[in-house]
């Protein structure tokens, strides 16, 4: 299991809490208990790359469709605790997609409907 789902380390790992991670609250973490990309001289060259191309992908996928729920999207996910990385244990996330229409106005103004 990985250490940031460890409960010694973060309490209740289970649930977003984005403040764990604030500047006020930086101070209560454990040093390398928290290391996506490996820390110190030798961390990973493509963490920069990799954080960019993920933040452009969100982007586009957001701002050209609207994600919602399918009916088939489990209301919380269990993880599987072998291995390295956090794996959902049915190892699918159900989600759908909807396009987001695009409506150009004859008087020159554009808008999303």
């Amino acid at each position: 299991m990985a250490l940031h789902h460890d409960k010694n380390y973060f309490p209740n790992p289970s649930n977003f809490d984005p403040e764990r991670f604030s500047s006020e609250n930086k101070s209560s973490i454990i040093p390398y208990t928290y290391m996506p990309f490996g820390e110190g001289r030798r961390n990973c060259l493509g963490s920069k790359f990799g954080m960019l191309s993920v933040s452009v992908a969100l982007i586009k996928i957001l701002t050209n469709f609207k994600v919602l729920n399918s009916e088939d999207t489990p209301t919380s996910l269990n993880f599987q605790k072998s291995g390295f990385l956090l794996v959902p244990k049915n190892d699918t996330v159900f989600v759908k997609f909807n396009k987001i229409k695009f409506n150009a106005a004859k008087n020159g103004s554009t808008g999303y409907v």
